[in-house]
């Protein structure tokens, strides 16, 4: 549990009464060592009723996440109101998430959430400086903002938000709120990687493969790929099953492509989704199954993919796919209108439109 920066304001209490709070503390935070979190939140609760900022904002922490005590959503905001009201930073940005989110029993209040970001970015509580950032980013609450955010970005990334690290990288490689600069993307993205953001070690992994702001190299491509993809990251998956389709930084092994794409597919990736369904039709890394073919291109067409839209057509159109015409001619009108050459080209030789 880390411990929130507090305001050197404080209510004057009986030398008694803060020995005894900083006797509870440290009680407290035993427990806390010890993983006895019942006891921890006793400690604390005993601590916050005498006035002590710190175990208001902690008391907080455990009725957040239901440490010790049942989850409370209002009561977590009970308390964070207390230790807000008394400068301490990590109530106040925690407090400042439940208005933005209008929970806890808290009508929804962006000009709030971002009142209280602020008061805590002062004092530069990391987790406020990166929500003030993502604040100006989207709009949230202030006029968007790109300058600004890159700023408060780059606040949060030098106070190790890893988050932060990976959207600055983004600033930089977009060029929002600063000159484009894809060596500076890459730098910020490699850091983020590394401290296992999956994002940005799908990014990275971009960069590599295309030698955008680094030397091209499919052998790190596919390492970053596979770390992303490791964590669930469904472009990812799908970049690998590329990858090891086409022996970019890794052997050609068609059987672990196909796992990727359908672990991408799954999760409802429509490039994956096509790219399996290639594979159930030419029998690569799987068994050939028109049922499936068609199951998984459509899925891909029904999300707009224009290529699966017209492959699909394609295939309604032929005998042993059905000889469907009226939704075969539906896909491949559908992808000609996105401009698909392959399916206005097909369109003329059938002589529709």
């Amino acid at each position: 549990m880390t411990k929130a920066k507090t305001s050197s304001k404080t209510s004057v209490r009986s030398g008694r009464n803060a020995e005894t709070e900083k006797e509870l503390l440290k009680k407290a935070q035993t427990a806390y060592v010890k993983r006895d979190f019942e006891t921890t939140a006793k400690y604390l609760k005993e601590a916050a009723e005498l006035g002590n900022v710190v175990a208001q904002c902690y008391l907080g922490i455990c009725y957040d996440n239901g440490l010790g005590v049942e989850k409370d959503a209002v009561e977590a905001v009970k308390w964070y109101i207390m230790a807000a009201k008394r400068g301490n930073a990590q109530a106040q940005c925690n407090l400042g998430v439940y208005y933005e989110n209008g929970t806890g029993g808290l009508e929804q209040d962006s000009l709030k959430a971002v009142e209280l970001y602020r008061k805590a970015a002062k004092k530069r509580f990391p987790e406020a400086l990166f929500n003030l950032a993502v604040c100006y980013d989207e709009g949230r609450g202030v006029r968007r903002n790109d300058t600004l955010a890159a700023k408060w970005y780059r606040r949060a990334a030098e106070m190790g938000i890893t988050r932060a690290l990976y959207d600055l990288g983004v600033c930089y490689y977009k060029g929002k709120g600063v000159k484009q600069d894809y060596d500076e993307a890459v730098r910020w993205y490699h850091l983020a990687a590394e401290r296992g953001d999956a994002d940005a070690q799908t990014d990275l992994a971009m960069c590599f493969y295309n030698g955008t702001g680094i030397r091209k190299s499919y052998v790190q491509a596919a390492k970053w790929f596979e770390r992303a993809a490791g964590q669930g990251n469904i472009y990812a998956q799908c970049c690998l099953g590329l990858c090891y389709e086409n022996a970019k930084g890794v052997k050609k092994d068609m059987d672990t492509a196909a796992k990727w794409y359908r672990k991408s597919a799954e999760k409802g990736h429509p490039e994956a989704q096509f790219k399996l369904g290639v594979c159930y039709y030419m029998g690569k890394g799987v068994e050939k199954d028109p049922a499936k073919t068609v199951k998984w291109l459509r899925q891909a067409a029904e999300q707009g993919l224009a290529k699966a839209q017209y492959n699909l057509g394609a295939l309604l159109a032929r005998k042993e796919f059905g000889h469907d015409m009226d939704e075969a001619l539906k896909w491949i009108r559908a992808a000609a209108v996105q401009g698909y050459e392959l399916a206005k080209e097909g369109l003329k030789r059938l002589g529709v439109e």
